[in-house]
Order: C-alpha cells, then sequence, then structure tokens
C-alpha cells in the first residue's frame, strides 16, 4: 500500500510539473481572473510579453488596467458573455501594453473553479500582424473592385482549364452569376477555341502575358469581337490562375468591314454601317429605313413603309419620337439629341440626328433621322465623371501641397494642403504666372522654369528640389514631382506637387558629416575595427591582420580568429555588453601577419538604437611588442630581484656592497616603473 501510495504521489508530482510546462510554454498567453474582483490569479511567460508588464507588476493589476479607456465598455460585455458561458471566443480584443501602444487579441474563454470560487481562464492570441494583412487585403480587394467596376473592359479569372470563378460585367443576355463556374470556352466558336488554348499554354508555362483576338456570338446582338490580353496570376513560384482583359472591339472591326465595302454603291454602304436610317413623312409615318434599322425592328426594310413609331415602342417613347419629330420639322433645322431606345425589350441610349426633308420648293415634306449606339459612350462619360470626383478628393485630401498651371505656367488650381503649410490664399496664385509671384527664390525660379519648359514638350524630367518662400517668409526646401496634362495627346499643362523635405535634408547632412566621421575614423584608426552582433558575426571591418580581403572576413565569426582557450571570455564580454549597454575590454591571442600567433588588446562599446544594444564595434589593437616588453622587463626584474638578493647576504660586508644594492634598488624601481607605463 505503501508503493502505491508513493507512486501516486509521483505521478501526481509529475503531472503538476507537466501542466506547469505546459502553462508557461504555451504559444498563447495565459491570464487566470477572478471573476468577482477581475483581478488577475495567474499568468504564464507569453502573456507578460504580450502585454510588455512583468509577471510581479502584471498580477497587481485587473482586466481594468490592460484595455484601452474607450473600448472598457465593450471587453467587460465580452468578459460578462464569457462568464455567462454565452460565448467562448471573444475577438477583436484592444489590449493596452505597459509601453501604451494597443494590440488586438482573439481571446478564448473556460470558466473553472478554485476553492468553490468562479475564475476565468483567458487564453491570449497576438492577432495585430494578421489584422494589419487583413486591412492590407480589403484595401487591395477594394481597388480592384473599383477598378473592375470602373472599367469598360470585361475582367475574369479562370483556371488552368479554362473554368471562369471571377467577372466584373457581362454582355446581356449573359449574366455574371451564371457565367461564374462555366467555361471560357463555352462562349467562344468551336473553330477559335484552339486559338485560347494556346494562349492560355503558353501563359501558364512560361509565366508571361499574351494577347489574342477573337469574336463571340452573343444571342440576340450577335457577333462581337474582343482582343483580350491574359496576365499571368503567380503563387508559390508558378502560374495558379491567369486574369483576362477583354476589350470589345467591335465597333473598329465593323468600322474595318465598312472601309474594305466602301467601293459599293451607296445603297450597300448604307445597308451595311451601324448606323440606323429612317425616313418618315411629315406626319411621322415611315417610309423606308436601312437594313440594320429594321433588324431591329425585327422586319425587312420594305416592310416598314405606311407603319408608325406605336407599332414598335412602347406609347410613352413612341409619343416623345413623334413630338420631337413635329418640333425638328417646325424649325426647319438639324438637331442632335440623345435619348433612350428600345431593343428586344432592353434599353440603350443613342445619339439621333434629325434633319427636316424639304420638297423643291422648300417646303417641309418629311424627316431623316440616323441614329446610333452611344450607351458605352455614355458609360465612359459616367465613369470619366466619377474619376473627376475621384481625383478631386484625391487632390483635396493628398498630404502635400499640389498645385496645377496651364501651358503658360499659370496657376488654375492649388489644393489645400498649399494654402495650409504655404500659407497662400488661392487669390494669392490663381490666374499668375509663378514666374511672376513671390513663392521661389530667384535661382529656384530659374531652375523650375527651366524643368517646366521640358515637360511642355513632353520630356521626361526627374524629381529635383527647388528653395520656396512661405507667405510668412520662411524658406523651405521643397522636392518636385511633376507630370504634364494631356488633351489629345498634346500638353495643355502641369501637374506639380510639391513635398517640404527641409527637415529631411537637415538630417541627411547631419547623417553624412557623421558617416563621414566615421569613414575617417575607420580609415584612419592604426588598429582593426570590427561591428559583430550578438552572436560574435562580423558585420564590418575595416581591415585584416592575416592573408584575407575584409570581404571574405566579414560573415564569420571573431572565435575563428582566436585561440580556443580564450573563447569563453570573449563570449562573455560580448554578452555582458549586449546586456549592460556599457563599454568592456579583453585580451586574447590570435592569428596575426604571416598567419603568426599574436597579442590583441579590445576595447568592446555598444551600438544602440531605440535604447537597445543592437552591435557591439571592437577596437583591436596589436599588443604583441608591448607583451614582449613587459616579458622581457618581468625577467629582467626577477634577474635583478635575484641579485639583490645576493647582496643583502653580504649586507655588511662593505659599504662599498651596500651603496650598489641601494643603486640596484633604485634601478628594479625604474624597471617597474617602465613595466607600469
Amino acid at each position: 500500500m505503501n508503493t502505491k501510495r508513493k507512486e501516486a504521489i509521483k505521478k501526481l508530482k509529475e503531472s503538476e510539473e507537466m501542466y506547469e510546462s505546459i502553462f508557461e510554454e504555451s504559444p498563447d498567453g495565459i491570464l487566470i481572473v477572478d471573476v468577482k474582483t477581475k483581478k488577475f490569479l495567474l499568468a504564464n511567460h507569453k502573456i507578460c510579453k504580450i502585454t510588455g508588464y512583468p509577471l510581479k507588476e502584471l498580477l497587481e493589476l485587473d482586466v481594468n488596467k490592460i484595455h484601452p479607456k474607450k473600448d472598457l465598455p465593450y471587453v467587460i460585455d465580452q468578459f460578462t458573455k464569457q462568464f455567462q458561458g454565452k460565448i467562448t471566443l471573444a475577438k477583436d480584443i484592444p489590449v493596452l501594453r505597459k509601453d501604451k501602444k494597443v494590440i488586438y487579441c482573439d481571446v478564448n474563454s473556460k470558466l473553472i473553479k478554485i476553492a468553490k470560487e468562479d475564475f476565468l481562464v483567458g487564453f491570449f492570441r497576438d492577432i495585430t500582424e494578421r489584422k494589419k494583412a487583413e486591412e492590407e487585403i480589403k484595401s487591395a480587394q477594394e481597388k480592384w473592385d473599383s477598378l473592375a467596376q470602373n472599367t469598360n473592359d470585361i475582367i475574369m479569372i479562370i483556371d488552368n482549364m479554362g473554368t471562369i470563378q471571377h467577372i466584373n460585367k457581362t454582355i446581356p443576355p449573359y449574366t455574371p452569376e451564371k457565367t461564374i463556374g462555366k467555361s471560357v470556352y463555352n462562349y467562344v466558336p468551336k473553330e477559335q477555341q484552339n486559338i485560347i488554348k494556346e494562349s492560355l499554354r503558353k501563359v501558364f508555362k512560361t509565366g508571361g502575358s499574351d494577347t489574342y483576338e477573337i469574336s463571340s456570338n452573343i444571342p440576340k446582338i450577335g457577333t462581337v469581337w474582343f482582343t483580350t490580353k491574359v496576365v499571368p496570376i503567380k503563387h508559390g513560384g508558378g502560374v495558379n490562375n491567369a486574369i483576362l482583359i477583354s476589350t470589345n472591339i467591335t465597333k473598329r472591326k465593323e468600322m474595318e468591314m465598312i472601309l474594305k465595302e466602301n467601293e459599293k454603291k451607296y445603297r450597300t454602304l448604307v445597308e451595311n454601317i451601324p448606323q440606323k436610317i429612317f425616313l418618315k413623312d411629315k406626319n411621322s409615318v415611315y417610309i423606308s429605313c436601312n437594313e440594320n434599322y429594321a433588324k431591329d425592328l425585327k422586319i425587312k426594310p420594305e416592310e416598314i413603309a405606311g407603319r408608325t413609331d406605336f407599332e414598335f415602342y412602347p406609347r410613352k417613347l413612341a409619343e416623345k419620337y413623334r413630338a420631337d419629330d413635329k418640333r425638328f420639322m417646325k424649325l426647319g433645322e438639324t438637331k442632335d439629341i440623345e435619348e433612350k431606345y428600345i431593343q428586344d425589350g432592353k434599353e440603350f441610349w443613342v445619339h439621333t440626328v434629325k434633319t427636316p426633308v424639304r420638297d423643291e420648293k422648300r417646303n417641309v415634306v418629311g424627316i431623316l433621322g440616323i441614329f446610333w449606339d452611344i450607351t458605352e459612350s455614355k458609360k465612359a462619360k459616367e465613369a470619366l465623371k466619377k474619376s473627376e470626383e475621384k481625383f478631386r478628393k484625391l487632390f483635396e485630401s493628398a498630404v502635400d501641397p499640389i498645385v496645377i498651371l496651364d501651358n503658360k505656367g499659370k496657376f488654375i488650381e492649388i489644393n489645400k494642403k498649399t494654402e495650409k503649410i504655404l500659407g497662400y490664399d488661392r487669390k494669392d496664385l490663381i490666374g499668375k504666372k509663378f514666374t511672376e509671384t513671390n513663392i521661389l527664390t530667384q535661382k529656384s525660379k530659374l531652375i523650375a522654369l527651366e524643368n517646366f519648359m521640358k515637360r511642355m514638350i513632353d520630356l521626361e524630367v526627374k524629381p529635383y528640389e527647388i528653395e520656396i518662400i512661405k507667405n510668412d517668409g520662411e524658406k523651405i526646401i521643397g522636392e518636385i514631382n511633376a507630370a504634364p496634362i494631356k488633351e489629345d495627346n498634346k500638353v495643355i499643362g502641369d501637374m506639380v506637387i510639391i513635398r517640404d523635405v527641409t527637415e529631411k535634408k537637415k538630417l541627411n547632412d547631419v547623417l553624412k558629416m557623421s558617416e563621414e566621421k566615421w569613414r575617417s575614423l575607420a580609415e584612419n584608426y592604426p588598429g582593426v575595427i570590427l561591428i559583430v552582433d550578438h552572436y560574435g558575426k562580423i558585420q564590418f571591418i575595416n581591415r585584416t591582420v592575416i592573408d584575407a580581403s575584409p570581404e571574405k572576413v566579414i560573415g564569420k565569426t571573431v572565435y575563428e580568429y582566436i585561440e580556443p582557450e580564450y573563447h569563453s571570455s570573449v563570449r562573455k564580454t560580448i554578452e555582458q555588453v549586449f546586456k549592460t549597454g556599457k563599454p568592456d575590454r579583453y585580451e586574447v591571442r590570435g592569428i596575426g601577419p604571416k598567419n603568426r600567433i599574436s597579442w590583441y588588446e579590445t576595447q568592446v562599446g555598444p551600438i544602440k538604437y531605440d535604447e537597445q544594444v543592437i552591435a557591439v564595434t571592437l577596437f583591436t589593437s596589436d599588443v604583441t611588442e608591448r607583451k614582449k616588453s613587459e616579458e622581457e622587463l618581468k625577467k629582467a626584474k626577477d634577474k635583478l630581484q635575484s641579485k639583490l638578493e645576493d647582496l643583502e647576504k653580504f649586507n655588511k660586508l662593505s659599504i662599498g656592497r651596500e651603496l650598489k644594492m641601494v643603486e640596484l634598488k633604485k634601478r628594479i624601481k625604474e624597471l617597474e616603473k617602465m613595466a607600469q607605463k
């Protein structure tokens, strides 16, 4: 029975040690909290690292002390729900570290009882980096969505089998929802499928881009031509998917066909142009139309005579068409209008030109109409408008001053940051040439004018710096990034972004001076200067004393060049400097010139960043000769000391000998002083 008890006690102890080890080595921070007082009972090493508090200091706190005040209502609510068993996981809990930084954790909980009291065990997992990554992914997704929604192109993502995984838009009657999951080959004639297959094979194999051109038969619309750019999506070193960017070039293709048929007679031309043409009498009754218009109405051209718009369009739209006809015929002038048009039950926008038709007496006897689809153009204009609004928001919310000049150098627009940072009101600058204002020093005006003229003839100008005078007279250094504004490939102005780099310039000057001092020290120091990390790995060395170049030494450790008996003392010295941040020194024997063993004295100093020692410098001097001198002095001292002892034996023999002894003592003291030096 006694043996079993001992075994049970042993297993219990092992179990306690195992759970204590799990508690301390857990990758998650663990806090055990008194439910009533909200004070902490136990904490592991990981939670101390997460919060930045030492264990003793952390256990003196409670729940309210490790969370931002503004977030406490949410934190307490989640804590209460966990205690009540309503939830076990509290997401995105803000944690206030000792250094006042806020991080985010997911907290899993478990209710336990200790001595009949309720305690909540919280498992904290730091998700700060994950949240940052999620925000970056969200930002990238928003940019992608914005691009996909505002472009006129069809953008789709497919796998290597051609299966559509995402598509931003489709041509009716197809919809994105019904298209996703199907093969891209379903929408291409069989005779053209090999074109796509070959392009995809090339992109997935080489990882490069490709372009192809095909046509597709769209129900109720017909053949639509596309030029498609295939761009690889790479992950893990290979191509996993591809982006297909398809631009509708149907109109371009149609125009090409029209040009090819240019030699045909007028009627053939009329029947094949994309525009729809009709002729009505003065009562808005159709007389004739071309083939394209007849197709829209699902009739033959000869079947339109004697019919009216009420037979083809909704009553409200037909009345609108008739009212326009009467108004234009009464005015007797050609008019352009943009109006809605119904085809196959779908609404489009068309540009219509209506011209009154006159007889030989100049009386209006009817009206000739020609119209064409401008739906895409309208969409483009709307997209342009949105783009302009977006540009305006970006322009006004930019962190740097931005000014827009016309091609004469006059200010035509400035953003709010220009007014705030430079201190100028709009009225001070708008309408004036920048060369006629006091915003730049005379020298900077010449520099700015030269670069402005280059951009006006569409030459590339790299960023440059000029001196800017603020409205209060203060001078700052501005870094100029500018680009010409074009319209129809003609430069019409200049957009200039100004970044205040005054402090940056000052800092660079200080850093340059510091770098020059360091370089001068490294080049002129008679000994060897090294920079090493915590493990003794050499990051920098100004020169070597062995038959190897600095390049071959960098990356190796200092221990490779000193004798093994000194490794421990050197390692301790380096670790001590990393720990305390205070300089120290050591002396060792190591490999010297011509691979001979030499003595070296090394001063070890800390290199700090943000109050932390990140590396140490080793100022090493060859003290071999000094060591030899010390050895020789020691030998001489020992020899003289021996003679002194002999003389003392005969101290009473003669005065001459006593005088010699005094002289020898004097000589020994001189040697001791030399040794101390």
